[in-house]
């Protein structure tokens, strides 16, 4: 025997059958939530971060650099240039003649200075947020 549903009641029912299934087609088409992505500082480099918890974009290099305007992060926030706009950074130097590294507010190692030493891994001071356009390795002494 066919069940028939009377007519108002079957209106509500595929009311309710196309909220749910709307609901699920949202679901799998909603953007999961951004993971965080900490990038790792390699062996024997300099590495300044975008953002101030070491996620996002990265830039590493085991040299100096006396123009940071000119380089752009890997990873994320790849649209960004360098100079000017890190807020975390990572000397992960090697013990050596040349482990510490001597940041600057301005291209070619000019204007305020700062040191990190072999080792820091840790936010900017805020005063050096999106300040420093240069460094370059040198000796503890110096």
């Amino acid at each position: 025997m066919l069940h028939l549903i009377a007519r108002p009641r079957r209106i509500v029912m595929a009311a309710a059958v196309a909220a749910l299934l709307g609901c699920a087609a949202l679901l799998s088409v909603s953007a999961t939530p951004a993971e965080a992505v900490f990038r790792k500082c390699p062996k024997g480099e300099f590495c300044l971060y975008f953002n101030e918890d070491a996620n996002g974009g990265i830039y590493h290099f085991s040299g100096n650099d006396s123009n940071l305007g000119n380089d752009r992060y890997e990873g994320e926030d790849t649209g960004e240039t360098v100079g000017n706009t890190s807020r975390y950074v990572w000397n992960n130097g090697v013990p050596a003649r040349r482990s510490d590294v001597v940041v600057a507010s301005l291209p070619g190692l000019n204007g305020a200075r700062g040191c990190i030493k072999r080792g820091a891994k840790t936010s900017l001071p805020r005063k050096w947020w999106n300040s420093i356009e240069s460094y370059r390795w040198v000796t503890a002494a110096q």
